[in-house]
């Protein structure tokens, strides 16, 4: 039987889903009339085989199927062999710089020894009348310059020692992540072309070790917000992905579609507890960006897509070799007007720029870190949520340095009145400001209080002892609207009380 031909099929593609992709190989060669055997290479060894799929243009397909080896070093692809041509490279470097550093150690506390013989011999020398000879003291300072010549090479030694114990750190990192350290795998095809000619050849599989992520980039100018949408991708297949055309899908095949488990549920009537047990949480108010709406963001694992499956493709070429580091790539521009105000948000003590927009589409943003960038450069990162086109959204960049905040948050003794059920714990918070700026500013002051959901507790804003102007909504949140002067000060103070009846514990 004739020996297989090797052809090169090249990866032209992929669709990257939350933990696998699907990869397309594509090319046309030209064939003789009659059966070819033809083998593809440098396929990943973690291909799933009944994924694959072989299409032909010109030709019938007789076999396709996928075969595995152990490989030796030599037979590396291109990514594996620089790996451990970089670990060799790294350790000839860390060898020849411990060997430099120990040698001149060495010399030093050899010098150190020669000095210290050296002092004991003139003190001799002078203990005895002798006086100290010229040689003598040439001899030392001899000794203790190439003593301080010594430690400044030491001390020059130091970075370039920790830089190359870093890189065969991270090359030797990269070598252990390598999870298939010998193995290869090759695609084997049988056709049958019933006239030479030239032959399209696709071939498409899936592949686990792929992941991406959505990430993006917001830069706050002259009052518009400019979005970049990048995705991060890692793979560590065992093939390399070389200008190939990435899409990006948030569809979850491995979810399933199993229906609930339904258990019992038993009911018993049982006597009023004299005491009423209650307690306490932080409850998050969550929504998908500021809302047209009132829609809770569910928790979902992976890449929010508010329940849509989404599809974002690459700009361009990507390349993204078998690596296991995370590559980025641009899927979505978009710029909006914002509205910029600023905001002190307690217990924090800062007061933030805060931009608010709408994201005019036609896609969503999906939810992800965000990188923040303002007039001047980086500003740092944050998070944002699922938002709808068309929907509202906030970013904050970064406090303003001119206000400076102290709170203090002191909770009275709880009193109860004679012949009253109820009993009042008061909490007094105050926020002191002051402005080192010179311009005025203007911030929203937004604080919490706790809602009740039993009606045997209430919790009470006090109008006296509350600084004017606040308003409370059905959430808790306590807002007023403060303008500071240049170097000017205010106090701004909220005075609430939370009411039980007696048997009420826990709060």
């Amino acid at each position: 039987m004739s020996e297989r031909r090797r052809v090169e099929v090249p990866v032209v593609g992929a669709r990257v889903l939350e933990d696998r992709a699907f990869v397309r190989r594509r090319a046309e060669l030209s064939l003789e009339a009659g059966p070819a055997r033809l083998r593809i290479d440098a396929v990943a060894p973690v291909i799933v085989d009944k994924t694959l799929e072989v299409r032909l243009v010109g030709a019938k397909l007789g076999a396709a199927r996928v075969c595995r080896e152990y490989v030796v070093e030599r037979d590396f692809p291109t990514w594996r062999a620089e790996v451990h041509a970089a670990v060799r490279t790294a350790t000839r470097a860390v060898r020849e710089l411990d060997d430099r550093h120990a040698a001149t150690t060495a010399e030093l506390a050899s010098l150190e020894a020669t000095r210290a013989l050296l002092l004991t011999e003139l003190a001799e020398d002078v203990a005895w009348g002798r006086g100290v000879s010229a040689t003598a003291k040439e001899e030392l300072e001899r000794t203790v310059a190439r003593e301080e010549a010594l430690r400044v090479a030491l001390a020059d030694l130091q970075p370039p020692r920790r830089l190359a114990h870093r890189e065969l750190a991270d090359a030797e990192d990269r070598a252990r992540q390598d999870p298939h350290p010998n193995r290869g795998a090759w695609i084997e095809l049988d056709l049958e072309c019933e006239r030479a000619g030239v032959v399209a050849i696709e071939v498409a599989y899936l592949v686990p070790s792929v992941a991406w992520r959505p990430r993006h980039r917001a830069t706050l100018r002259e009052g518009k917000i400019e979005l970049e949408t990048e995705a991060f991708v890692w793979q560590r297949t065992g093939e390399d992905w070389n200008d190939v055309e990435l899409s990006f899908s948030t569809e979850r095949p491995s979810l399933g579609v199993d229906p609930p488990t339904l258990e019992t549920d038993r009911l018993a009537v049982r006597r009023k507890p004299e005491r009423v047990e209650v307690e306490t949480r932080a409850q998050a108010v969550a929504t998908t960006g500021l809302g047209r709406g009132e829609v809770v963001a569910p928790e979902v694992p992976g890449v929010d897509d508010g329940g849509e499956t989404q599809e974002l493709v690459a700009d361009g070429r990507v390349r993204v070799p078998s690596d296991g580091r995370p590559h980025r790539t641009t899927v979505g521009r978009a710029s909006t007007e914002a509205t910029v105000d600023r905001i002190l948000a307690s217990p924090s003590p800062f007061v933030l720029v805060r931009a608010r927009a709408t994201h005019p589409g036609p896609r969503p943003l999906l939810a992800g870190p965000v990188e923040l960038v303002g007039e001047h450069g980086p500003l740092g990162t944050s998070e944002l949520r699922y938002v709808a086109p068309g929907d509202r959204f906030e970013l904050s960049f970064g406090p303003e340095a001119a206000v400076r905040v102290t709170r203090e948050e002191e909770r009275l003794g709880a009193e109860s009145k004679i012949l009253s059920s109820w009993v009042r714990t008061t909490t007094v918070v105050k926020n002191k400001l002051s402005h080192v700026g010179d311009e005025a500013v203007r911030f929203e002051l937004v604080e919490r209080v706790p809602v009740s959901e039993i009606a045997d507790v209430k919790v009470e804003l006090e109008d006296e002892g509350t600084t004017p102007g606040a308003t409370v909504d059905d959430d808790g949140f306590v807002r007023w609207q403060v303008a500071l002067s240049p170097g000017g000060t205010s106090t701004i103070e909220l005075r609430w009380t939370l009411a039980k009846k007696d048997h009420v514990q826990g709060v």
